[in-house]
């Protein structure tokens, strides 16, 4: 390889300005109170510091040039606790004042303001972030309405306020700065917004109509990209696609999307010849101009906010302090508006601008190392005369290769940053994420330019139409790579990550490196970089395709969801209610299944079938007999983009294989709509191999009619393991049924303090006095059954409490 194309100098140690740790810290401590985690503990640790460096100043005014910055240090994080300590306390008083609000008033008598466009829920309404105003006070809900409303909308309503709940959606909401939801029964006004917002709608949805984007689905990604609209690309199913190739910054308005529209801009202006100052103010005006196109969403305003005062920096020949007027940036709006500190867009774009500005040299140049390395490994490997040739060809690519080499160096640091926030986030990782941006990144290039070419063009229809097309030509071959790369069998696996614990370990580890600082040895990261692929392959092979035949009853809350696995086989009986089945598979290490089956259609067992798209490419979703013909259209549209034409039916009877595991369909006898307990389709598990054998009873909802009347047909007997019915209601199974099935255990799914009082305590008793052992999820989290010599062996998550 030629050393030219990659090769360049060891970056010097960044100054890190003391703006960074203070952000830090005010969004840590901001987090803390807004959650009512912690309340006046920070305020108290702050005090304590300023105290402490006061102190420490005082006593020594002739210190030495370590020992000041160190002070300063102290100084500025016991200023950053106590002022992120007061804001975050009173931005909390404040949503629970419009909180007692708006639930001890008539929600008829407050305007409400969309700042965001809205986006549409399960249950087919639209909910989005709104600015409530009453007499008294002001704040931000979530409004649900049956029908969308537009960005920049004022409207009155007759409706319903609900506040929070003491769950994990209320708390973020609360975090978020939100003070519940308001559902839209009637609107009674609807007022366009004023001055520049008006301006800014009618040309964003001036260039929307020239895009169209619910014609295609290249329209759909020119619209998100250049106008920051999503709802077509989740109606036509790319969102999830996006997703899964680790590219959904794309269709997302945030500071990483405006600073892929500005790296764009600058690689069409650098080929004008223009100089430094000329291209700074250019592309502030077109990143301005992008904004407005995005309609001026408060998100997209802060990042270009940001990018302004940088550009500025620039422009006046101190480039050094680019990171810290950026920090200091985003200092102030966290101070202002505590409620970033829950947003999730604020922190990705934080996290990505701070670890672009203190590691992409430093990446560039390890990248750099490692390529030479493993240029130089393939030429001892394949002799000289094949590795001249490609050093040559390596060396024509010239300003393309280290284009593409500066591409990856950002890849890598943004997903590095931003991996503790996006896996906790999503539950989720993207394998593939590297290799799709690189390939992307050229195609960008043209694509933004012609779509933003286009949406300006809209006063003129013949030369907006025209680009537009264009545009959608190049978008096709980047559908069709993402689309291939997504539909890869690992292209996302699902993790299980504890934000706060994931970003104290990326702090610590950013911060020793920086410390550090070592030289990259290009050989040791080529052969370090070979040594995780094969680490990372084993373990991968060990969890794809050599995992333990097991039956997994998943603690998934108030529903069910039973994973049955063996080796590279796994179904999913059941997908709970809402996301959580997401993270109760990633911890099992759970990446690929090969089924669904939702035993009927209540929405604690099929709740969360949407949210499976990173473990069902290419699998089946299966339904009792005659219940797809009951499924709602939002319900069809969310299994077309989660299987396309892979829904079926199982009767009575019919047997699915999962790898030595038999489940073998024994109700209900004949068709049904799955709308009721007694619909459940229940399944007879059985394994044998050699010595080894279990047998179990999975009966969804079913209850003791349904027990009886399958222990009467002979379609089950003596199991080892059951599953209760109904999550252990007083009516899952009675005494008769109990002696007959005889479990050594018996499993409930039940969720911690439901309204029900599942499992109930008459459920219980009969199967103890069945001699069966009682287990339930809410007490002891997931359960895992294997296949036994002896008898099946059983293990928790956790001891019973």
């Amino acid at each position: 390889m030629s050393e030219g194309c990659v090769r360049r100098e060891f970056p010097s140690r960044p100054a890190v300005p003391l703006a960074l740790p203070a952000l830090v810290v005010v969004l840590a401590v901001e987090r803390l109170t807004m959650t009512e985690v912690v309340t006046w503990g920070p305020l108290a640790f702050g005090i304590v510091l300023l105290l402490a460096g006061l102190l420490a100043r005082a006593a020594s005014s002739s210190a030495r040039r370590g020992e000041g910055g160190l002070r300063a240090l102290v100084l500025v994080l016991g200023a950053a606790c106590v002022a992120a300590a007061l804001a975050g306390l009173s931005c909390r008083a404040s949503v629970a004042r419009v909180s007692e609000a708006l639930a001890s008033s008539s929600v008829s008598g407050w305007r409400f303001e969309l700042v965001g466009d809205m986006s549409p829920t399960t249950t087919g309404a639209w909910r989005g972030r709104a600015r409530a105003e009453g007499e008294a006070c002001s704040g931000y809900v979530w409004l649900t309405s049956p029908d969308e409303l537009l960005m920049g909308d004022r409207i009155r309503c007759v409706g319903r306020f609900l506040p929070n709940a003491d769950d994990e959606w209320g708390r973020s909401s609360a975090a978020q700065g939100l003070s519940g939801s308001v559902r839209v029964v009637l609107a009674t006004e609807r007022d366009e917004p004023e001055g520049l917002a008006l301006l800014a709608r009618r040309v964003r949805w001036a260039a929307l109509d020239v895009l169209r984007p619910g014609e295609s689905d290249s329209g759909a990604l020119l619209a998100a990209c250049v106008c920051g609209y999503a709802p077509p690309m989740r109606a036509r199913g790319l969102s999830e696609e996006f997703s899964r190739a680790g590219i959904s910054h794309l269709a997302a308005v945030s500071g990483s999307h405006l600073a892929l529209v500005a790296s764009c801009v600058s690689a069409v202006l650098e080929g004008l010849c223009l100089g430094v100052r000329q291209r700074c103010v250019a592309s502030i005006l077109v990143t301005g101009g992008f904004v407005l196109l995005c309609g001026l969403p408060v998100s997209a305003v802060r990042a270009w906010a940001m990018a302004c005062v940088s550009q500025a920096v620039a422009l006046s020949g101190r480039r050094g302090h680019q990171l810290s007027s950026a920090s200091l940036v985003g200092l102030g709006m966290a101070l202002l508006d505590p409620s970033l500190s829950g947003q999730l867009g604020f922190l990705l774009s934080v996290s990505s601008v701070v670890g672009i500005g203190l590691f992409c040299p430093y990446a560039r140049f390890a990248l750099s190392e490692a390529a030479l390395a493993l240029g130089s490994m393939g030429a001892g490997a394949a002799g000289r005369g094949v590795s001249r040739p490609l050093g040559q060809a390596f060396g024509r690519l010239g300003r393309v290769g280290r284009g593409a080499l500066d591409a990856l160096a950002a890849c890598v640091v943004c997903q590095a940053s931003t991996f503790a926030i996006g896996a906790s986030s999503f539950g989720s990782v993207s394998l593939v994420a590297p290799l799709t941006n690189l390939l992307a990144a050229p195609v960008l290039g043209i694509l933004m330019p012609l779509g933003l070419a286009a949406g300006v063009a809209s006063p003129a229809p013949v030369a907006a139409d025209g680009l537009a097309r264009l545009a959608g030509a190049v978008a096709q071959p980047l559908l069709a790579g993402i689309c291939w790369l997504s539909s890869l069998g690992l292209a996302s696996i699902p993790v299980s990550v504890n934000l706060g614990l994931a970003l104290l370990v990326t702090v610590l580890l950013s911060a020793v490196l920086l410390v550090a600082w070592p030289r990259p040895s290009g050989r040791l990261l080529a052969g370090g970089t070979l040594v995780a692929l094969a680490l990372a392959g084993a373990v991968l092979l060990r969890l794809r395709w050599l995992a333990p035949p097991r039956v997994c009853v998943l603690d998934v809350g108030q529903g069910d969801a039973i994973l049955v696995q063996d080796g590279g086989n796994a179904i999913l009986v059941d997908a709970g209610p809402g996301d959580a089945v997401g993270a109760a598979l990633a911890r099992n290490g759970v990446l690929h299944l090969d089924a669904v089956l939702v035993t009927h259609l209540h929405d604690d067992h099929y709740g969360g079938l949407s949210t499976l798209g990173p473990v069902l490419s290419g699998g089946e979703v299966l339904f009792g007999q005659g219940v797809s013909g009951s499924l709602t259209d939002e319900v069809k549209r969310e299994l077309s983009a989660l299987a396309p034409g892979s829904v079926s039916e199982v009767s009575h009877g019919d047997v699915l294989r999962v790898g030595r595991f038999s489940l073998r369909v024994v109700s209900p006898l004949g068709s049904s709509d799955g709308s009721q307990n007694a619909d459940s389709v229940q399944l007879a598990l059985s394994f044998e191999d050699g010595p080894r054998t279990l047998s179990g009873l999975l009966t969804g909802d079913g209850e003791k009619d349904e027990l009886a009347a399958e222990l009467g047909r002979g379609d089950v007997g003596d199991v080892d393991f059951l599953k209760v019915g109904h999550h252990g209601s007083a009516v899952s199974l009675g005494k008769a049924e109990a002696r007959a099935l005889s479990p050594e255990v018996s499993i409930a799914s039940a969720g911690a303090n439901n309204r029900y009082g599942h499992p109930r305590q008459e459920c219980v008793d009969v199967l103890e006095k069945a001699a069966s052992a009682f287990l339930c999820t809410m007490d002891v989290g997931d359960v895992t059954v294997e296949p036994g010599e002896l008898g099946p062996r059983v293990t928790t998550a956790r001891a019973a409490a």
